[in-house]
């Protein structure tokens, strides 16, 4: 009776050492998951942050050719002006 005791706790030990085992591994697995989760948020947050820079460089010349467009603008006004002062000068 004693010995089938022993037999059956035997068992159970050895049933719980398989699962803490199981157990153990799924943990490394989770752990590992998690790392990974991490570095592809790092990924994205860095897609992201080149996303906002590149847009920000790519307006930046739209800023600059309106502004030479508006200056181009002031200077055939500017020279139409001119050229009417010329006219009426003859």
């Amino acid at each position: 009776m004693e010995s089938a005791n022993l037999q059956l706790l035997n068992g159970t030990l050895e049933s719980t050492a398989v699962s803490l085992a199981s157990i153990s591994e799924n943990l490394a697995v989770l752990a590992a998951n998690t790392r990974n989760a991490n570095d592809l948020a790092k990924i994205y947050t860095d897609i992201h942050d080149h996303n906002r820079r590149l847009s920000k460089v790519i307006s930046e010349p739209t800023e600059v050719i309106t502004n030479v467009e508006s200056h181009i603008e002031t200077l055939n006004k500017k020279i139409a002006d001119l050229k009417h002062q010329l006219s009426s000068l003859n």
